[in-house]
């Protein structure tokens, strides 16, 4: 990952213009220009629209520790000195045993301040135009990489804690999916209200993005169509109508209204077809009447 992305606060896209009332960013309709920020597991024409980190109070608070854990050591050495009886003589082995033992405690100290900057650096929530990726580093060599579709995104809420998470405006914000799924959780993120603003507003531009794609293929299927002669012509082609001659048309004799069965039709239940009256009378159309049912005074 680019060294310039080393950054505690929200990292807009060029595409996130700032809200004339409050400053924070927003997300623009038009995405005409790419964003240069990239991360692992990025897919082709994805665009990023925040790169998260914790706040950076999470690695002051682990530089504090390591100042603390580099200063301990000498003042206990300095109180030995002068309070106590004995003396450590140079070259003496209770002195080689000192030294050994503060490298090693010195030693330590930096390995776990250095398993704690690369799990602040290496921690990173991205939210892109398409996804929301949450990439957890474990230890030294593993690392967990989960994402989200951004139109599964349900519901986003903020959360701050505490007077000096208030003061800072750092705090976690949950991101519910749709489904039994596990929420998305971004754990002490700077500017928690804007960045699940944002979250809604790219979830938002997603499912009318969505929607006019699902217009566009069926403007697409009617286009196709219509090229290959008409739907009337394509259904056709589909499904053949064969001519029927009005002397052999016939019709199952429960469709027949009573008032024009003949008599011998009703004779004749068993009968299951006869030839309807309009097709034996010459020079009449093939297209059988409109049958009105008489109404009742």
């Amino acid at each position: 990952m680019d060294a310039n992305l080393n950054t505690s606060s929200p990292t807009p896209a060029p595409f996130l213009s700032p809200d004339p009332r409050s400053g924070s960013p927003s997300a623009r309709h038009d995405l005409k220009e790419h964003s240069p920020l990239h991360f692992p597991t990025q897919r082709p024409n994805e665009n990023v629209v925040l790169l998260l980190r914790r706040n950076w109070t999470v690695l002051a608070r682990d530089v504090i520790q390591l100042i603390t854990s580099l200063i301990v050591p000498p003042v206990v050495l300095a109180v030995l000195y002068f309070y106590a009886d004995t003396t450590i003589e140079p070259g003496s082995a209770l002195y080689a045993l000192i030294i050994i033992v503060l490298c090693l405690y010195y030693l330590f100290s930096f390995l776990a301040y250095f398993h704690d900057f690369v799990d602040y650096h290496l921690d990173i929530w991205v939210v892109t135009d398409q996804r929301v990726v949450s990439i957890e580093q474990e230890g030294l060599f593993n690392r967990t990489i989960s994402e989200l579709n951004i139109v599964k995104v349900q519901d986003v809420t903020s959360e701050v804690r505490g007077t000096v998470q208030t003061f800072l405006d750092y705090g976690q914000v949950h991101i519910q999916t749709a489904g039994q799924e596990a929420r998305f959780v971004f754990e002490q993120v700077p500017h928690p209200s804007e960045v699940a603003k944002v979250i809604l507003q790219v979830h938002d531009r997603a499912m009318k993005m969505q929607e006019l794609e699902r217009v566009r293929q069926s403007e697409d299927y009617r286009h196709e169509l219509e090229a290959q002669g008409g739907q009337g012509g394509f259904i056709q082609q589909l499904a053949p109508v064969t001519a029927i001659h009005p002397q052999q048309q016939k019709i199952p004799v429960e469709r027949i209204p009573r008032e024009v069965r003949s008599t011998q039709t009703d004779q004749t239940p068993q009968q299951t077809g006869v030839t309807p009256p309009w097709a034996s009378q010459p020079g009449q159309s093939e297209v059988p009447p409109i049958y009105t049912p008489p109404t009742r005074q």
